[in-house]
């Protein structure tokens, strides 16, 4: 009697220290991307942002959408834009000051993405049990080098990434439950993800494909064709706004400003197998950083320009060569991540992947989405090779759920050495940071 109270208080206390552990790397998540946005200028690490900016002054001054043309950005839907006005007219407001009000929108993408982090958690939640293994996940969402460099950057990607994971956290719920309520709330994100990026049409995807494949022998039952033509509407309530426009133009491309690069023959390169085929492991490591306006060769190969980007971010600078040498240990760590998790996913039992199907589904429509966009896209700075930060999360959930099990462990190599990688990653990755 006495031995088992001892062991549940002894239970007790070990489930408290792991809160307060995931509560303080919480908050060194928030502390990591709050120095480094003291640390950045608005205009530095980020994607055209002269034309994000223009786009969020336009409402500010005028209180009405400007036309596609007005700005390299403004064929873009409205929502972020609106949001960013607000946010920078109030801080305008407040203070008169307009590097002020520049340095908000930043703080704006880090609540962004401190949601994004809070979300990915309640995924995980629903894979992995274990309070370490969960230490070990939120460990690697918060210090990852390319998701504390977006928590800087002014532009629309930020409310994309929170509305598609809080869409794929219901979609999940949903496909586990049942419940059409979150089937429904799934696709209410998703639409406002379609209302920010018009990449969120991915979600709309995934959303149709994991309906399909759960009701594959009864999807022409009343209550399943009900549910779709409420997830349809959902869809077009939220699409058509996005061709109303003062300009009264319908958007042509998911890249409305492509038409911009057509001149410019340097950038531009053919579609060849070798492109697609050929990974230039001492490129990766010798160059760590992907820089989308360089026209050699390696600009070319996409498995290079994707992973150091899923890493980095394109164009980022570490600083001295110090940190350009922990950028390179840090490509490598993270490489042999990705192959690990890889390796797990061939050598896991069926169950195991039954169980992180919709995950595996998840990340194969956005590669498969950013693979034909470079594709009719064939520009070297063209892809949106940053939206590989998708398919970090759930790349992230199987590398750690995989890692846990039973049939992985007996290979002690395969067991230890993915967690030690992880946990030097982890390591250099904030040494990275704190010297920026």
């Amino acid at each position: 009697m006495i031995r088992t109270k001892l062991i549940n208080k002894l239970k007790k206390i070990i489930t408290y220290k792991e809160k307060i552990i995931i509560l303080l790397i919480f908050i060194s998540a928030i502390l990591i991307r709050i120095h480094y946005i003291n640390q950045t200028p608005y205009q530095i690490n980020t994607h055209d942002v002269g034309g994000h900016i223009e786009y969020i002054e336009y409402i500010s001054k005028y209180y009405k959408l400007p036309q596609k043309q007005a700005c390299w950005e403004c064929w873009h839907p409205p929502l972020y834009y609106i949001i960013s006005a607000i946010t920078y007219k109030m801080f305008l407001l407040i203070y008169n000051n307009k590097d002020i009000a520049l340095k908000s929108l930043q703080c704006q993408s880090l609540l962004f993405m401190l949601g994004v982090l809070f979300f990915s958690l309640k995924i995980a939640k629903q894979y992995i049990v274990s309070k370490k293994y969960l230490i070990l996940f939120l460990a690697l969402i918060s210090f990852w080098p390319s998701l504390i460099i977006h928590s800087g950057r002014i532009g629309n990607d930020l409310l994309l990434y929170f509305f598609v994971i809080v869409s794929l956290h219901l979609t999940l719920l949903w496909n586990k439950f049942s419940k059409n309520q979150y089937l429904y709330l799934a696709s209410l994100f998703a639409g406002l993800a379609l209302i920010t990026k018009l990449s969120g049409l991915v979600s709309f995807v995934f959303i149709g494909v994991i309906f399909i494949m759960k009701n594959k022998k009864h999807i022409f039952v009343l209550k399943n064709i009900k549910a779709l033509f409420i997830i349809f509407l959902i869809f077009l309530l939220f699409y058509i706004p996005n061709y109303i426009r003062p300009d009264n133009k319908k958007f042509t491309t998911l890249i409305e400003n492509i038409h911009e690069l057509e001149n410019v023959h340097e950038l531009k390169f053919k579609n060849e197998p070798i492109n697609y085929l050929v990974f230039d492991f001492r490129n990766f490591i010798k160059h760590p950083i992907a820089n989308g306006l360089d026209t050699n060769e390696q600009s070319k190969l996409f498995w290079n320009f994707l992973i150091k980007t899923s890493i980095s971010i394109e164009w980022f600078n570490p600083g001295d060569k110090i940190n350009h040498t922990i950028i390179s240990i840090i490509n490598f760590l993270a490489l042999l991540i990705y192959m690990i998790t890889l390796l797990y996913i061939f050598i896991s039992k069926k169950i195991c992947i039954n169980k992180i199907k919709s995950l595996l589904i998840f990340i194969c429509l956005f590669l498969f989405s950013i693979i034909i966009m470079r594709i009719f896209n064939p520009y070297s700075c063209v892809g949106d090779f940053r939206y590989i930060l998708f398919t970090l999360i759930p790349l992230f959930i199987i590398f750690v759920y995989l890692n846990q099990k039973a049939n992985i462990a007996k290979y002690i190599f395969l067991k230890y050495i993915p967690l030690t990688t992880a946990f030097l990653l982890i390591i250099l990755s904030l040494t990275l940071f704190i010297r920026y």
